[in-house]
């Protein structure tokens, strides 16, 4: 049996337990996680380095503190399904020293061939799950997805991922997803009551950190199925960036490719009073996503921590120059008088050099290559 046809099993077992079990909470042991577990198990929690706006800077984390620890493990060790993503390298390395006694009789990946599952069950069970159930969509990009899906340009090119008969809900998260932590038992909150009053069946969390802590406990309390979906979200609808932030995203998961045009008429929709600075970093952040590797129902890191992920194949090349001649024309202006989105604007321009983007770009690229054999 092929790794693909384990994983396509595996998902259809994830829905028959989503369908059959209440309450049910699947958690997701990602990277990101198992270190922040790890600091602080060993006493040294730690913050990211500053966040500057800028295309020259990816990152995304757990976005909690060390105080919610005590409930992140107890999810961990109590969820229904946890998906150990021992798959990826770091997890298989460092698994063994997580303090974390899981109950007995739960459930979980039965192997590194059907780890970090989430991204092929949206792929092939979403649309059919969601059918007839009201399900909630919770996270930092939510107002993008919904105004996004009542968008009849984008519903006809995501078929794959929506039905018609489901009640799909979404709530943008309050803050925008800014201090998660300080804001997790006000978010829990809110999304309860949202459960009460639409009598939801199925909650889909994209929280990072906080997504575990939430699901596991609303799931137990509300005897409803909660889901950490993570960035299948961002992937739904296409975001070069996360949530709030003015810096890309560490990794894409790719499951359809959004027009750039498109995306940024939604983002502007749902975020009426984006500072200029903000929405110029989001769509360098889109045209950069553009040109990022791309396979379905993977995720890539971005090209600034791992160079060989940039991919100008002929496809994406056609992309992302019809999305810069949109960029050229509706944002590039916005530089005028304000000296922040003037330093974007160069340092983008500098980005496109730097991989040799136009003839700009092939005549720096064809210099730096003159330079460095002349040092030889």
């Amino acid at each position: 049996m092929t790794i693909e046809e384990k994983r396509r099993i595996a998902c259809r077992e994830l829905t028959r337990i989503m369908q059959t079990r209440r309450p049910f909470s699947y958690l997701r042991l990602g990277d990101g996680e198992l270190a922040f577990m790890l600091n602080v198990q060993r006493g040294r929690e730690q913050s990211p380095d500053y966040l500057r706006t800028s295309c020259e800077v990816a990152y995304d984390g757990p976005g909690i503190e060390g105080r919610h620890y005590e409930r992140l493990r107890e999810s961990y060790e109590s969820c229904e399904y946890l998906d150990y993503h021992d798959n990826v390298a770091f997890n298989v390395e460092n698994l063994p020293k997580l303090d974390l006694a899981r109950r007995e009789g739960l459930f979980r990946n039965d192997s590194p061939d059907t780890a970090w599952i989430i991204f092929d069950w949206t792929w092939h069970e979403f649309k059919t799950y969601a059918a007839g159930r009201r399900c909630l969509l919770v996270g930092a990009e939510a107002s993008l997805l919904r105004e996004l899906h009542a968008t009849p340009a984008y519903r006809a090119l995501a078929t794959r991922f929506w039905p018609e008969d489901g009640a799909i809900i979404f709530h943008q998260v309050r803050g925008d997803g800014r201090d998660l932590s300080g804001n997790l038992d006000l978010i829990k909150s809110d999304i309860a009551a949202l459960i009460s009053e639409h009598s939801i069946d199925t909650v889909f969390l994209a929280l990072g950190g906080a997504a575990k802590i939430v699901g596991h406990e609303l799931a137990q309390e509300l005897r409803v199925c909660t889901i950490d979906w993570g960035s299948a979200l961002r992937a739904l609808a296409y975001c070069g960036s996360a949530g709030p932030a003015t810096w890309r995203a560490s990794h894409s998961p790719y499951l359809l490719h959004v027009p750039f045009d498109l995306h940024m008429d939604a983002l502007e929709r749902a975020h009426p009073s984006l500072p200029k600075v903000d929405l110029v970093a989001k769509a360098q952040a889109q045209l950069c996503l553009e040109l990022q590797r791309k396979e379905p129902m993977r995720t890539f890191p971005a090209d600034v921590l791992e160079p060989s992920h940039f991919d100008a194949g002929p496809e994406n090349l056609a992309r992302f120059k019809a999305a810069l001649r949109v960029y050229d024309r509706r944002y590039r202006a916005l530089a005028k008088g304000d000296p922040e989105v003037q330093r974007l604007v160069r340092e983008f321009d500098y980005w496109c050099l730097k991989k040799g983007l136009g003839w700009r770009g092939k005549i720096f690229r064809a210099l730096v290559r003159a330079k460095s054999w002349l040092r030889r």
